[in-house]
């Protein structure tokens, strides 16, 4: 059994120093609980990314794609041999067949690792990022919360990585709905998503997050996730977009 790579677990209590190194208290700073904060350090709203005439163009493809309920891993049915899947109330949400336009989405994904997550990471370019995802979200259409790198082992008391990723991005294609918030509970700080918007942030638990649900209508949005070069190696994405030389 392969050793879990357990990583600093951040105390997010408002009496002690916050994670951006300001110096600051976290709860006069990046936990500060105030309705009109800014984005906390590290989660960075590229506005305008996309054109309105992309996204309506993408998205006119989309609607009339296959998709399928995303699933968890039934640990009660699966056996080393197989692994069977069901749906979780936790994450009532598509996954949309991007066929021919998976380049394309690619490509928006590889603009944003070169223009903007190489800023967020005080020059340090990615070195991959996951081949791109659209997702799909209907009326009470939700994602639980989650990290898109760690996972809290309750015997040790501790979160671990459990995939080779550093950074989250999310593309937001509509915002013609009611809901569907972005929120990260531990930071105190919602965003709700906008059409063209581009969202990065660390995959680490600090930034565990959570889609709110849809009240009304349906909201898209296209998600990769990438990694640096040199940080811990434990589980490697099966498909994934060199951005240089390993």
């Amino acid at each position: 059994m392969q050793q879990r790579a357990y990583v600093p677990t951040f105390h997010f209590d408002t009496t002690k120093p916050c994670y951006c190194r300001s110096q600051k208290l976290f709860g006069e700073c990046c936990g500060k609980d105030s309705e009109e904060k800014a984005p906390p350090s590290n989660i960075k709203v590229v506005n305008n990314f996309l054109s309105a005439a992309e996204c309506n163009s993408f998205l006119r493809f989309a609607e009339k794609q296959k998709r399928e309920w995303l699933t968890v891993v039934d640990s009660e049915k699966s056996t080393e041999n197989k692994r069977v899947f069901k749906r979780h109330e936790s994450r009532v949400t598509q996954n949309v067949d991007l066929g021919k336009k998976r380049q394309l989405a690619n490509e928006w994904f590889k603009k944003a690792c070169a223009e903007h997550v190489v800023q967020l990471s005080g020059g340090i370019s990615a070195q991959w990022f996951e081949e791109a995802q659209l997702l799909r979200y209907g009326p009470g259409g939700k994602y639980g919360m989650h990290a898109d790198s760690d996972l809290f082992c309750q015997q040790a008391k501790q979160f671990y990585r459990f995939i080779d990723r550093d950074f989250s991005m999310l593309i937001y294609l509509n915002d013609d709905y009611v809901g569907g918030r972005l929120k990260f509970n531990g930071l105190n700080f919602e965003y709700q998503p906008k059409r063209g918007d581009l969202v990065i942030f660390p995959s680490n638990h600090v930034f565990s997050h959570e889609s709110l649900p849809i009240e009304q209508g349906k909201k898209f949005a296209l998600v990769s996730w990438g990694a640096f070069p040199g940080t811990p190696r434990v589980s490697q994405p099966r498909s994934i977009v060199p951005m240089m030389r390993s």
